[in-house]
């Protein structure tokens, strides 16, 4: 979509959005995992993620872009909220505090890997096409496991 030069603007403009979905999402699927509970919850957004995800990435318009990546924010908000409380709410109190350090860990790890993993791919729509198809994996894990 040339997003240099005087077009610039609209990069940031994405990643607004994009942030502006996880306030959302925090607030939404915040109140949802309290209603419906949080394995289901997990189930729901992190499948959402997937599909968003993967839809987003044969956007062929920027507006159809930047209205998933609103959502896939939100999406993503609802997973990282609801795996957090439910993992410290399935540990006792003495654990907690080393199980959030080690559930952002992998926030991190996954942060330091994507640089390399889009110089592999090159091509946005392989970059945002593989990160969400890796969910499923998670999907399946949390479907058979917890």
């Amino acid at each position: 979509w040339d997003l240099v030069c005087g077009r610039a603007w609209l990069v940031a403009t994405a990643q607004m959005l994009y942030f502006g979905g996880f306030l959302v999402g925090c607030v939404i699927f915040g109140s949802v995992s309290d209603r419906i509970g949080r394995r289901l919850t997990m189930l729901l957004v992190l499948s959402l993620m997937t599909v968003l995800g993967a839809v987003n990435a044969c956007a062929s318009h920027y507006l159809v872009f930047i209205a998933l990546r609103f959502l896939v924010g939100s999406t993503s908000a609802g997973a990282m909220s609801t795996g957090f409380v439910y993992a410290i709410e399935i540990v006792t109190p003495p654990y907690r505090n080393a199980i959030s350090n080690m559930y952002q860990c992998g926030f991190a790890v996954g942060f330091m890997a994507l640089p390399w993993l889009a110089l592999g791919l090159q091509d946005w729509h392989h970059l945002q096409l593989t990160m969400s198809l890796w969910v499923v994996l998670l999907v399946v894990a949390i479907y058979l496991y917890l």
